[in-house]
């Protein structure tokens, strides 16, 4: 059976990344965000770039039959 081709993500994790970082940025400089909003977001960029280091490393590895 072949394997079936997935869809490059890693732009979105990209954007989703930028995005993080300037409103993390906002954030930092005083933006009133609701309490537990700059950790759930500094939690979510961290596992985007997670996520991001692992696809990226795997990119020039032959895909293994697991």
């Amino acid at each position: 059976m072949p394997e079936e081709k997935r869809p490059d993500v890693r732009p979105q994790l990209r954007e989703f990344l930028a995005w993080s970082e300037e409103v993390l940025g906002r954030i930092e400089s005083g933006a009133i965000v609701a309490p537990g909003e700059q950790e759930r977001l500094t939690e979510e960029a961290s596992t985007a770039a997670h996520l991001l280091h692992l696809l990226d490393s795997g990119a020039d590895e032959p895909a293994s039959g697991v």
